[in-house]
Formats: structure tokens, C-alpha cells, sequence
């Protein structure tokens, strides 16, 4: 399940104290007084989020910070320390979390006391987000366990979260709301202990409102939660959340901080342009143990009776309001709507407060008519709060992603009011749910056979004894499969059906379920799961294209491949500017030279080497320049020999066409035509190496032939010594041929010694100098160009 449910266990640091300490990382100083300062100030009339932390924005990886140790077993364990000082609480934000199958990450307080983890890929997500609630104290330590042979996958941490302000008690108890705030297991929440299973915390990096599990009209607990748009409006809010479930004292009189269950991220259905509401779908279904309720709602325009409202003010543990009489039509603010609120005059029990946002009132029928925008309320002053309209939210915009009604009434049924749905409540005799798909989703090597496995789970009054299971990859064939066993009420089981071979690329797996008891089953609407996956292949030639030389005035270029998987690339004597870990890189080289370009690609079906991409040098670059006017034109350069070097095509309109060329020594022809008659068209050709021109002209709508040659002068002679440092081989190579002719080297140590007498340079040479002592030394060649001295080291 995707969710930020966690699956046990104990880090492996824990059993291996004998570890190295990890690096701290600490977050910038700030001024959260300030911020505290900020927050105070907001009063009468204020929408009702409530912010408790900062998120410091960061980049960090397995890549870039922390530490990594290799245990004997070969196992690997990467730690990073994380400190915001004197923050009562830290959490993560999470922008690429997406862990191999095996790899563990763990978080847990400086001292050990506290652990969450493992998250595991169990965890992952489409969308990769992943958030955590925060721990306790000002500093926590990050750890990811990575079996022998096994890569993490990926880990980036996009935000750190520090609680400024103690909101989840975590060091001191519980929250901080007002003493009149009264606890849903008071006498007051009696009658509505079912309501109060649907009520969630809502935890938006570094702001908190309240949310509400809502029933929907096939009552397949598809998990909307709706809540204020004041509090999330757009997809990577949603991403980012985390939702606590059941944050509640178990009797009247909160005694200590009570436990909890979460569960992180969602995605963004609909949310309600000039309405303050959001609907949000959980990235997860909320397992059998959080004991969930989906609440119903009555979406008709006549006023409640009196109306409850269950929430989390300052985010704090669960709390009840009520209002002994009918609210009124009311607006809040020129941002919303007119009359799209209902106004609660005055609060006879409890209030509420920031925090509170984006809570239900429901009316005396235990029904939702609206979610909470903001108002005046606090203690000693509880009036005038203000709460989105349901009916208004229900369907007036007509854009499905600015509506309640598409997703609470798919079918379309009409009905005006919908009670609540508790899925631990069986109402059927017969009723099969397919709870989940474990394989296939996610990415698969195509050669594998892949075993499917789902979960099925008896939500009828009857014992489930049989049912027929059906299956198909990309709504192919259907294979059928009979389960028989025997599944009590309310129980689950793991099934694993017949092997099958995914296609290639993307693809999906659809099951669903028949003929439960040998009968037909009284609900439909749960009996089919989709899941998707993707298919990597067995790479048969890993390929590097890009610049193949490297030019005297310009050692820059691009290499990419065309595959797909985790790519590690291995420059020679050059650096990555950017691109590492991806398929496409650009690079400066350290010198002028022969260099090697290494790439290795890994996906499910193992690991690839390309062949060696070899960049050869090149005497000079020179740059060509054309203006084309309103015309195509297309251009090639060949050599003496007929070679085609380069080619390429200018646009109509395209300004002035400009590209890099890298040149030997010898003669070249370039021709130029232009689709239709130019009057203004032209080129200029120069060598980059001294800005001098090398040929330039004009041409028209004929094919054009320009004869040029390029020859070498002493004044871009050079020679190029690597690898460098090197502790066996040196190669001595000139830019040009010629440079070659009448050439001797010898090599010096610092005072000046011969360590190696005169010898012809004969081309490229390779030197043995692996009989040299470590050290400093001097290369010296001496050649009708000139003569010309490199430093080299030996390690």
C-alpha cells in the first residue's frame, strides 16, 4: 500500500555500534518569532488553517550528503544527521522517493528511543512525493538499509519542516486549544462516535486544517476526503500531505498524548474555484485496523435543525462543537461566492479555531452540509463562524474538477441525501471485494515470468467458500482461476494466480472477481482492480552517441543514450556540467585530447555497458554562421576525399544561424542551396582560434560550392600528455599531424635531471614510465613548431 504506513524492524546501525558517526546537516537560522509574531496577528474574519512550521527548502541525497558504510555481510548502510535547532519537532518532505525492493529507510531520534520505519518500496507512489509527520526534538538521524547488491533507487529530500510552535505536543504532551473545547468522548459525542471515525488531521507542510472521510453513492469506500480549498488547492499540496486518523483522548479527560495511525499523500480531484471546498482522494485506502467511517451528506438547500461540527483546532486532539440552532445564509469575503455559506451565529458548546479549517457541520441527521472557511470565533468570543455550503459545492461550476457531484454520484443517481458508510459493517450476504493488486504494478523486466498476486476480502455476512478470479493484461484474453477455501467475515487472503509474460512498455492488468459461493455477488461496484506497470527489456547494444572530437578552443559537448534505467556515466579527464543520472549529459573536458566516454545502465533486467566511446581530438573549432532570410537552406561540408563532416538545415526566419564546426588540417568544400531565389542570403566561416576569417560569401536559390582549405601554423601547435596523473602510461599526441615532423621528447625531474633521454615522437606515443619514482615531473618536446614543456605526476 502507498501510504505512510510504515512495515517495522530495527536499523542495521543499531546492531553495528561500531559505525562511524554520520555528518550533521543543519538548517539555516531563522526568525521564528517572527513567524509566531505573524500568526498572532491574524483575528477576526481570518480563514482558519493553522501554520506551526517552517519548511526549509533543500536538495539532499545519498549522493551528496550523509555517510555510507559497508558491513561485512556486504549489506550497505547511508546515515545523514538533520538538526533544526531548537525546533519541538522535525519532519521530511520528500520530492523523488522511489526505494528498490529490499531497501529499508528508517527515522529515529538522536538517542534511539523514538524509530518510524521501515518505509519500504511498498511505499512508493506514482507521483514518487512522500512526506513524514514530524519527530520529536530538534534533530532526528536518517537511515537506508541496502541489501548486497542491491542500488537504493531513488531518495531525494526536497524540505525540511521545523515545528516552531509544539502543535503535536510531542515534547510536552498534547496540543494547546482552548479550555472550551470539548473532547468528541464527552457526553457530548455519545450520539456521534461513528461521525468522529471520519474526522483526519490534516498535516500540509507546515500548516494543519481538518478533513473529512466522505461516503459516495456506489459506497465502495474509494477514500475522498474533502476539506477546505483555503487549505490545499493544487496537486503538489496534496502530494506533500500527511492525514492522521483516530488523534483522539479515549475518554473524556485527556490524560496523556494519545497514539495514532497516518497515512501520506493524496492526489487532487476537485476543488472549488470561488468555493471554499477540495476533495482529495487518499493514496491509499485506510487498512481494516484504522477502523474508518465514511460519512454521508445532505445536499439540499433548506437549513439544519442545529448542527455539530468534529475537529481539530490547533491541532489539537479531536474535539465537538454544537449549535442548538438552525444556521443562516451568510457570505464571507468578496473571494467566495455570494450567499455560498452558512452562517453559525453562535456556539452553545466548544468553538473553534485555526486549525479547524476545512471541518464538517453536519446536521441533526448526521450528515454533512458543509466544510469550515473561517470566522470569529475563539473562547471567549464564540460567534460568527462560516461554512461552505455542500449544495454549493455539489455542482455549481459545471467543470467536473470544480465539483462534489461527478465523484460523489458517479452514476448520476439524483439522490439529495446519502447517509454515512462503515466498511466494517457487513450489509450484504454476499459481498467480494478485490482490496488490492500487489503484482504486476510498478516496473518489470518483460522477459520474467510474473506471478500475479491480489487480495480479496469478505465484506459479506457469509462464509466465502469459493469465487472465480479473472484476469487480463491490457484487456487481452481473460484466464480464469477458482479460489476455494474457506474466508470468515470481515477476512482477507493473499492470492496468487497463474505465472504470465508482460509485453513490453507500458501496459495494464485488470482482475476482477465472480461467481462468489457459486451465486452472483449483492455488490458490483468492488468486485475490479486496475493496476499499470511498465516493461524494461534485456538491452541487446547500449549505445553513446554524441560529439566525437574534442576542438583545440572548444572542449565542450553532449552524450546520451536512447535507453532507459539507472544510468552511470564514467568521464575521462572531464567533468559533467549536468545531466549525471540522467540519459543525456554535458561535458567540459580538462584538456585538448583523446578521451573515453563509459556509460552503464541498469534496469530489472540487469546491468549494461555501453562499448567505449572514444573522442578523438581535433586541430581547431571554427564557427558557421548563416542568414537565410526567408528561406530553407540546407548545407553539408565534405572533406577532400568526398567525406560527408557535417550537415545541417536552416529555417525561414530563423535570424542568424550559428554552429561550432571542428576542423583538421586539409581542404574542405562546403555547398549551400537555398529553396527559392535569396537576394540577402549569406555565410561567414571563422576560425575560433584567432577570429580571423576563413571564407564568407553569399549565395542564391542554386547550389553553391566554397573550396576552402585549412592548414597549421606554429601559432596553434600544442601537445597534450594524459592520463595525468598516471602511474604506468603516459601518451604524448600533437593537434595536427604535421606538428609531428622533426619531434623529440625527454623527460626532467624538478632539479632538472634526465630521467628519460631524447626520443622521436612518431605520432601518438605511449611512454612506460612505470619504473619512475612518485613525483613531479617535466615533459619537454622539441619540434619544428616550437617546443613545449607539460607537468605530469606520478601517485
Amino acid at each position: 500500500m502507498s501510504a505512510q504506513i510504515s512495515h517495522g524492524g530495527k536499523p542495521l546501525s543499531f546492531e553495528n555500534p561500531s559505525l562511524k558517526s554520520s555528518p550533521v546537516f543543519n538548517t539555516p537560522l531563522f526568525d521564528y518569532q517572527q513567524m509566531i509574531r505573524e500568526d498572532d496577528e491574524q483575528n477576526g474574519n481570518a480563514t482558519k488553517p493553522f501554520r506551526y512550521g517552517k519548511t526549509h527548502d533543500v536538495l539532499l541525497n545519498p549522493e551528496n550528503s550523509g555517510v555510507w558504510q559497508e558491513l561485512p555481510s556486504g549489506e550497505k548502510v547511508w546515515r545523514l544527521h538533520v538538526r533544526s535547532e531548537k525546533a519541538f519537532a522535525v519532519g521530511l518532505l520528500f520530492k523523488d522517493y522511489h526505494l528498490n525492493e529490499g531497501v529499508k529507510f528508517f527515522m529515529y531520534s538522536a538517542d534511539q528511543s523514538i524509530v518510524k520505519g521501515a518505509f519500504t518500496s511498498k511505499n512508493n507512489k506514482k507521483s514518487r512525493v512522500f512526506s513524514t509527520l514530524p519527530l520529536p526534538g530538534d534533530e532526528l538521524i536518517l537511515e537506508l538499509n541496502i541489501p548486497k547488491g542491491t542500488d537504493y533507487g531513488k531518495f531525494e529530500i526536497s524540505g525540511i519542516v521545523h515545528d516552531y510552535k509544539n502543535v503535536f505536543g510531542l515534547k510536552t504532551g498534547y496540543g494547546a486549544s482552548g479550555s472550551c473545547n470539548v473532547n468528541v468522548n464527552c457526553i457530548e459525542g455519545d450520539d456521534w462516535q461513528n461521525e468522529k471515525r471520519s474526522i483526519v488531521l490534516c498535516v500540509f507542510s507546515g500548516s494543519l486544517c481538518t478533513g473529512v472521510l466522505v461516503n459516495n453513492t456506489r459506497q465502495d469506500e474509494t477514500p475522498y476526503l474533502l476539506t477546505a480549498e483555503h487549505c490545499v488547492s493544487s496537486i503538489s499540496g496534496a502530494a506533500n500531505a500527511v492525514f492522521r486518523f483516530n488523534y483522539e483522548s479515549e475518554s473524556c479527560i485527556a490524560t496523556s498524548n494519545p497514539s495514532y495511525q497516518s497515512i501520506s499523500s493524496a492526489s487532487l480531484v476537485a476543488t472549488g474555484g470561488n468555493l471554499d471546498f477540495s476533495l482529495l482522494e487518499l493514496s491509499t485506502e485506510p487498512p481494516v485496523d484504522y477502523n474508518v467511517y465514511y460519512a454521508g451528506w445532505n445536499r439540499a438547500t433548506d437549513p439544519a435543525t442545529n448542527t455539530v461540527c468534529i475537529h481539530h483546532p490547533s491541532g489539537d486532539i479531536k474535539k465537538i462543537s454544537l449549535d442548538y440552532n438552525p444556521p443562516t445564509t451568510g457570505n464571507y469575503g468578496d473571494k467566495y461566492v455570494s450567499n455560498s455559506h452558512w452562517w453559525i451565529h453562535e456556539w452553545d458548546v466548544g468553538t473553534t479555531e485555526p486549525g479547524s479549517s476545512g471541518s464538517p457541520i453536519f446536521d441533526e441527521n448526521h450528515r454533512i452540509v458543509g466544510d469550515l472557511t473561517g470566522g470569529d470565533a475563539y473562547c471567549s468570543y464564540s460567534v460568527n463562524d462560516y461554512y461552505a455550503k455542500f449544495d454549493m459545492s455539489w455542482d455549481y461550476y459545471s467543470d467536473v474538477n470544480q465539483q462534489l457531484k461527478a465523484w460523489l454520484d458517479p452514476d448520476n443517481t439524483g439522490v439529495m441525501v446519502l447517509d454515512g458508510f462503515d466498511p466494517n459493517v457487513p450489509l450484504l450476504e454476499t459481498d467480494v471485494k478485490v482490496t488490492n493488486v500487489n503484482v504486476p504494478s510498478g516496473n518489470y523486466c518483460v522477459t520474467n515470468n510474473i506471478v500475479p498476486s491480489i487480495v480479496i476480502q469478505n465484506k459479506g455476512l457469509n462464509d466465502l467458500t469459493s469465487v472465480t478470479i479473472n484476469f487480463s493484461v491490457n484487456d487481452g484474453s481473460v484466464i480464469s482461476e477458482n479460489w476455494i477455501g474457506n474466508m470468515k467475515t470481515g477476512e482477507s487472503e493473499t492470492i496468487l494466480l497463474n505465472s504470465i509474460q508482460l509485453p513490453e512498455d507500458e501496459g495494464s492488468f485488470k482482475v476482477y472477481i465472480s461467481s462468489p459461493n457459486g451465486g452472483l455477488d449483492d455488490k458490483n461496484s468492488n468486485d475490479t482492480l486496475v493496476s499499470h506497470f511498465v516493461g524494461e527489456t534485456i538491452i541487446e547494444n547500449l549505445v553513446i552517441t554524441g560529439g566525437e572530437a574534442i576542438c583545440l578552443n572548444s572542449k565542450s559537448d553532449s552524450y546520451y543514450t536512447m535507453e532507459s534505467g539507472d544510468y552511470s556515466w564514467d568521464i575521462q579527464d572531464g567533468e559533467i556540467v549536468y545531466g549525471a543520472g540522467t540519459d543525456s549529459i554535458y561535458v567540459d573536458w580538462n584538456d585538448w585530447g583523446q578521451r573515453e566516454v563509459n556509460l552503464t545502465v541498469t534496469n530489472l533486467c540487469g546491468e549494461y555497458s555501453a562499448e567505449t566511446f572514444v573522442v578523438n581530438p581535433l586541430e581547431q573549432s571554427a564557427q558557421l554562421e548563416i542568414i537565410s532570410g526567408q528561406n530553407m537552406v540546407m548545407w553539408t561540408l565534405r572533406d577532400d576525399n568526398g567525406n560527408l563532416v557535417y550537415e545541417g538545415t536552416v529555417l525561414p526566419n530563423s535570424g542568424s544561424y550559428s554552429i561550432p564546426l571542428c576542423l583538421m588540417t586539409g581542404c574542405y568544400t562546403l555547398f549551400i542551396n537555398s529553396e527559392s531565389p535569396c537576394l540577402d542570403c549569406s555565410f561567414d566561416l571563422t576560425n575560433n582560434y584567432d577570429n580571423l576569417e576563413i571564407i564568407n560569401g553569399s549565395f542564391s536559390d542554386t547550389q553553391e560550392d566554397f573550396l576552402f582549405c585549412q592548414s597549421s601554423t606554429s601559432g596553434i601547435a600544442s601537445f597534450n600528455v594524459y592520463p595525468n596523473p598516471s602511474k604506468d602510461i603516459i601518451n604524448i599526441e600533437a593537434n595536427f599531424i604535421e606538428a609531428y615532423e622533426n619531434a623529440v621528447f625527454s623527460i626532467y625531474n624538478l632539479n632538472g635531471a634526465v630521467v628519460t633521454p631524447e626520443n622521436l615522437l612518431n605520432g601518438r606515443t605511449t611512454v612506460n614510465i612505470s619504473e619512475l619514482r612518485k613525483g613531479y615531473y617535466i615533459l619537454r618536446i622539441k619540434s619544428d613548431y616550437g617546443e613545449f614543456t607539460k607537468k605530469f605526476v606520478k601517485p
